[in-house]
């Protein structure tokens, strides 16, 4: 069993742990493929996927890196297609020059051919291979009987816990609930509103030295079987929702995994 938490701050948030089964590392630069050293063409396009390999996509997005010639400043020439479909507008100018970053999704179970043209850029596919949320992907059949807990899993700052499952394969629908560190100190409360902070809202300092609201926003759901939590610090009275466009300002760029941290086992 594996926890994975995504934390961005120093001091007291290090209490906060999730307890998890199974986790994407969702948006984290994971390089599937990789350009060639040196290769300077200026007209041949490479893909690649970012947030994990790309024979082994699941739930139906993957983010996605393309190479383009160096006279397309951002898309201009360049058209993008999902198994046929126009997605170019999903692109946008990555932070290296001469690449654009986009969130595919519309992913169909199995194959998927993602493809770049152009009328400077020569054609080139990437074949995605899409799984279900549910797995398995690499750790073969699952075993028989199986535990579903997700009932007497419990969430943060007395929220209660993910109720029963909504199939034989543990699922339960993604939640994002928001907690905060008071300035009185003890544990993570719950944040009552997201859309004005309370006014006993701690404060806390990430390693870049940025200072930002002390809230936490916790995503739990459900992969494989097993119940996962990411953590991040973001004020949602302030900040759009995370994506990999928008980053919360007291995200560092960085990615803590925590594995084993007392999960059950179901079987």
């Amino acid at each position: 069993m594996n926890t994975r938490t995504v934390s961005d701050h120093v001091g007291p948030a290090s209490k906060f742990v999730g307890i998890s089964a199974a986790i994407l590392l969702v948006y984290a630069p994971v390089y599937a493929g990789g350009r060639d050293a040196g290769d300077d063409s200026r007209h041949e396009s490479s893909i690649r996927t970012l947030s994990t390999h790309a024979d082994r996509v699941s739930g139906g997005d993957v983010l996605v890196e393309i190479d383009v010639p160096k006279q397309h400043k951002g898309k201009h020439g360049v058209k993008v297609t999902l198994n046929g479909r126009d997605i170019t507008d999903v692109f946008r100018p990555g932070a290296a020059p001469g690449t654009l970053v986009g969130l595919v999704d519309g992913l169909v179970p199995g194959k998927n051919t993602l493809a770049v043209d152009g009328k400077e850029t020569k054609r080139d596919s990437l074949e995605i291979t899409n799984y279900s949320i549910k797995g398995p992907i690499t750790s073969g059949p699952y075993q028989q009987p199986f535990i579903c807990q997700t009932a007497s899993f419990q969430l943060p700052a007395g929220l209660g816990t993910l109720g029963p499952p909504l199939d034989a394969d543990c699922s339960v629908a993604t939640r994002v609930d928001y907690v905060y560190m008071s300035t009185a100190g003890g544990a993570f409360r719950a944040l009552p509103s997201t859309t004005v902070l309370p006014a006993d809202v701690a404060m806390t300092t990430t390693r870049k030295g940025v200072t930002v609201p002390f809230v936490v926003r916790v995503e739990t759901g459900t992969m494989n079987r097993g119940v996962y939590q990411n953590t991040m610090l973001h004020d949602p009275t302030a900040e759009p929702a995370p994506s990999p466009f928008t980053p919360p300002e007291g995200w560092n760029g960085g990615l803590i995994a925590i594995h084993g941290a007392g999960c059950l086992g179901g079987w």
